[in-house]
């Protein structure tokens, strides 16, 4: 995992304290998705007719990384993109590529995604349950690409946020050079 090793080498392990709070405010984040998933999915079945004529647009794999940020730890990816910076990157896992993005430095901070036409798999560090980071599993879930344009990419406004945010990405490698 050479983003994990990269960031790794710059920052601490977090502690055990550290990873409660992580995982705390990881459950408050779930809690908020579940909320936030159902609004989507009711407004997405209102327009149903209307989505299943639109295509979804050509995206690369930032702005689908973008996307899903938005999806997963929105508040997060929009206080650190503006603050310390996301940074992006591909690794291999289990023989596959994958792209991500990461922020603080420590295996929670990391969104690991794959594109496979509609469909996004991502991984990521669930603390959820777990006492220390180092003991979380590696949960691997998806979700449409399709959904994701329709929650955060439908109107002009959000494609210009997204677009917005996608500029402001940092390439791994610069952290590698500080």
């Amino acid at each position: 995992m050479v983003a994990y090793n990269s960031i790794q080498a710059k920052n601490q392990a977090k502690t055990k304290t550290a990873s409660k709070a992580a995982s705390a405010s990881k459950k408050s984040k779930s809690s908020n998705q579940s909320t936030n998933s159902r609004k989507s999915s009711s407004a997405a079945s209102s327009n149903n007719s209307a989505s299943s004529r639109q295509s979804t647009p050509e995206l690369n794999d930032r702005q689908v990384g973008t996307l899903l940020s938005l999806y997963y730890w929105p508040d997060y990816f929009k206080g650190l993109i503006g603050d310390s910076g996301i940074y992006y990157g591909d690794d291999q896992q289990d023989g596959e590529t994958y792209h991500y993005f990461t922020g603080n430095g420590d295996p929670t901070s990391v969104l690991y995604y794959q594109i496979d036409g509609d469909t996004i798999t991502y991984r990521y560090v669930d603390v959820s349950n777990a006492d220390c980071v180092a003991d979380a599993p590696i949960a691997t879930k998806t979700i449409s690409l399709k959904r994701l344009v329709n929650d955060y990419y439908n109107t002009s406004a959000k494609r210009a946020e997204v677009n917005g945010y996608v500029a402001k990405l940092k390439p791994l490698s610069e952290i590698r050079s500080e």
